[in-house]
């Protein structure tokens, strides 16, 4: 498919440096990365087999939970494992800020992911992420389980990865994200794809992106600004 010319992007000239999207070039990134069977302009329709295919802002639109990997997608996917058997893993501080901001706005978060780890555990806790489901194999089925929880259904939900164990739920939810160095198929299955590895702010892009769409910056920064009022 030949690639069409980019949009032109209004910038968020309103906000203030630290509350400006951390990476205000996001836009264009995603069309960069989009792949062809999917709307190659986040702002256009693609046709499938006749029909319209939704445009990747109508999707994020409709968001209300955003779930995600750890291993590959919030870390970088490195694993240090010390005599004692005790593991080490380095989580991106901007992942986290995303995260926050999710949050700001109302929208739930959650983990998926094979491995257990007490460190995730203890950054879950301080993150305040809503669910935390570790060492599943069958993440279908936890997904199935979250949106009854939540009375969402998958439409309004978002899931970000970067292997095969993640696919048969990017392949359920309303808005798929892959990092960059996701596996082939997880990137052909998926509506984003980020400009960044995982453990180097993916997760940060792909929450920025559905804010974006769903308009929510300028509550942000109202809420971050009542956050840093000194009282």
């Amino acid at each position: 498919m030949q690639r069409q010319s980019e949009p032109q992007i209004v910038p968020f000239f309103a906000l203030p440096p630290l509350l400006k999207p951390c990476y205000n070039t996001l836009p264009q990134k995603v069309t960069d990365t989009i792949w062809p069977r999917f709307s190659t302009t986040s702002g256009q329709k693609a046709q499938t087999n006749g029909e319209t295919e939704m445009t990747n802002n109508e999707r994020a639109r409709k968001i209300k939970m955003i779930l995600m990997d750890v291993d590959g997608t919030l870390t970088d996917g490195t694993i240090l494992v010390f005599p004692d058997g005790e593991e080490l893993k380095s989580y991106h501080v901007r992942d986290g800020m995303g995260i926050l901001m999710a949050h700001l706005v109302g929208l739930k978060t959650g983990i998926i992911t094979g491995k257990s780890s007490r460190a995730l555990d203890k950054r879950a806790t301080k993150l305040k992420i809503d669910e935390v489901h570790q060492g599943i194999l069958d993440k279908k089925k936890i997904l199935e389980e979250i949106c009854r929880r939540h009375r969402l259904t998958p439409e309004e939900v978002a899931y970000i990865g970067d292997d095969l164990g993640d696919l048969e739920v990017i392949k359920m939810v309303g808005f798929a994200g892959a990092v960059a160095d996701a596996h082939a198929l997880v990137k052909q299955a998926s509506h984003f794809i980020s400009s960044f590895r995982g453990g180097q702010g993916a997760v940060r892009e792909f929450i920025e992106f559905i804010l974006t769409a769903q308009e929510r910056w300028p509550q942000i920064e109202e809420k971050l600004t009542e956050l840093t009022k000194i009282k």
